[in-house]
């Protein structure tokens, strides 16, 4: 019995240790479990957070180089955000120094910058798990110098341009400035002078006819693309007379004479120069200079004179030759050349873009109606700083005439608005030389005038420009200056009628960005001009920071 209970006792003892030995191995196997659960966590974690860092940095250079590529084309803005994969938001800043970390936000729309930083911050498209995010964003920061474009404006174009002869009428009158030679230039149309306009320079009608009458003067030469006539008593052409065909009546051309047609002189008519033309009709008027045609002569009124040699394929009637007569039955080859073909260009579609003006103090008044005041103000603002008024979100006429007040220029200034009229006894006042520009810009680029409704140019009454103010007009639609305003500058427009005693003295002033001589873009402020050279450094930054 003894024996027994020792034995029970015992195995009792054996199976206590069993349990002890089975629950550390079910611990043991916890631990390891949770060492591995933990494991796996944080692996996952890891993971997720590297990837999260490739796909963010991704974006951020993304975002570097969707802003260089804008800026090499030309285009600023103060940020660039993409909202789809990938996702990242390009911040600009500008420094006016070389070297320093001294930088303004956004674009440096007119200021002499130095250098230009853009910072990207990317996100990534799959964040981090288990709390590891510090891959789910990340910022780049790339350096570039910034290319300043050429500040000058380069004074280029006629005294006036008109893409169509519509309204090109009046007493106006066209004066030089400093040897400056004013030229008109019309595109497109028939032109007529009859009434008492004085033109000191040049007349043009690349796409039509040209008429002169009454008391119209030109002091320069004059070119039609089509027929040129001019007849009146005692009317004198400086220059040249050049076009398809030529019938003159009363005038002197202190030039040459050239037509591809026919040209006749009538009674009271002298050509100075020599006479080229596809035939000649002599009705009673005299040439100084040698006569050419390829085809038949004619002297059809008595009394008709010839200073120089005649040259011709056949002659009729009777008159005078006095340096000989050359006939030609078979024709007599080539004669003198054409002149040159004077350059009109195509419209030129100006928008007012502030990296064009470089150096000028951009103020943008408010959209609505704009206030006399609120002009005043703006000038206040610029004191003596070159600038541009950008008053494109007036919803009235810029009129500027509110009593006998005048708008102080202390600087260059530019005025960019949707329509002008001027009027009163208002204007602008200077203390000094500067330039003036008076623009409505055609933001449709094809190349015509596309006027906008309500658009236009009108001075009347006794507004006043101070004389030591070059001025120009840029308008899309019709100019139409009609009072006794001396006004010094130039008009580029879609057409133009110069009336009254008003007087407009040629100093030429151009526009940014173009040569208004040819229609050309130039390079300082073309579309397409970069804005960036080459990238001087790039680094991974905080984001944030």
């Amino acid at each position: 019995m003894f024996l027994s209970r020792l034995k029970f006792a015992y195995e009792d003892r054996e199976e206590g240790s069993a349990l002890i030995a089975v629950l550390g191995l079910i611990g043991v196997a916890a631990i390891i479990g949770l060492l591995v659960s933990s494991a796996t966590v944080s692996a996952m974690g890891f993971t997720s957070a590297t990837r999260a860092g490739v796909q963010s940095q991704a974006a951020a250079e993304a975002g570097i180089d969707f802003a260089q590529v804008s800026l090499a084309t030309g285009s600023c803005q103060p940020s660039y955000t993409s909202s789809v994969a990938p996702s990242f938001t390009a911040t600009l800043y500008y420094s006016l120094q070389s070297l320093g970390d001294s930088w303004a936000t956004g674009c440096p729309n007119g200021a002499p910058a130095q250098r230009i930083k853009i910072v990207s911050t990317g996100l990534a498209t799959s964040v981090g798990v288990a709390g590891n995010t510090r891959g789910n964003a990340s910022a780049v920061e790339a350096i570039y110098p910034a290319i300043v474009t050429d500040t000058s404006i380069t004074a280029t174009g006629p005294a006036v341009y008109a893409f169509s002869a519509t309204g090109f009428s009046g007493s106006g009158t066209l004066l030089p400035v400093s040897g400056s030679l004013p030229s008109v230039r019309i595109k497109h149309g028939n032109v007529t002078c009859d009434g008492g306009s004085a033109v000191a320079g040049d007349m043009v009608a690349a796409d039509g006819s040209l008429t002169i009458g009454g008391s119209c003067s030109v002091g320069g030469s004059v070119w039609s693309s089509q027929a040129l006539t001019i007849s009146g008593g005692g009317m004198t052409v400086g220059g040249d007379a050049t076009a398809s065909s030529i019938s003159l009546a009363g005038v002197e051309v202190k030039g040459n004479a050239w037509a591809s047609n026919a040209i006749k002189v009538n009674w009271g008519s002298t050509i100075d120069g020599r006479a080229t033309g596809g035939s000649l009709n002599f009705a009673g008027g005299n040439i100084k200079g040698a006569s050419w045609t390829n085809g038949a002569a004619a002297f059809t009124v008595g009394g008709s004179s010839i200073d120089g040699s005649l040259t011709a394929r056949s002659l009729t009637g009777t008159g005078t030759v006095k340096g000989g007569k050359t006939i030609v039955p078979t024709g007599p080859g080539a004669g003198p050349a054409a002149p040159a073909t004077p350059v009109v260009p195509n419209w030129v579609d100006f928008v007012f873009k502030p990296s064009d003006w470089v150096g000028f103090t951009v103020v943008t008044l408010p959209a609505g109606t704009c206030s006399w005041a609120q002009f005043q103000a703006a000038a206040a603002t610029l004191g003596t700083s070159a600038g541009v008024i950008n008053a494109q979100g007036c919803t009235n006429t810029i009129t500027l005439s509110t009593g006998s007040e005048k708008l102080p220029v202390n600087n260059d200034l530019a005025i960019i608005g949707k329509t002008f009229s001027f009027g009163g006894s208002g204007g602008f006042s200077a203390t000094s030389a500067h330039r003036l520009w008076l623009i409505s810009p055609d933001a449709t680029a094809d190349s015509q005038p596309t006027c906008p409704a309500g658009g236009g140019f009108t001075v009347a009454g006794g507004f006043t420009l101070d004389p030591k103010l070059s001025v120009m007009i840029y308008n899309p639609c019709h100019v139409d200056i009609t009072s006794g305003i001396n006004w010094r500058g130039q008009i580029f427009a879609g057409s133009v009628t110069i009336n009254g005693a008003a007087t407009l003295s040629y100093a030429p002033v151009g526009l940014p960005g173009f040569d208004l001589d040819l229609g050309n873009p130039t390079n300082a402020g073309a579309p397409g001009a970069s804005m960036i050279g080459t990238q001087t450094s790039i680094r991974d930054v905080g984001v944030g920071g």
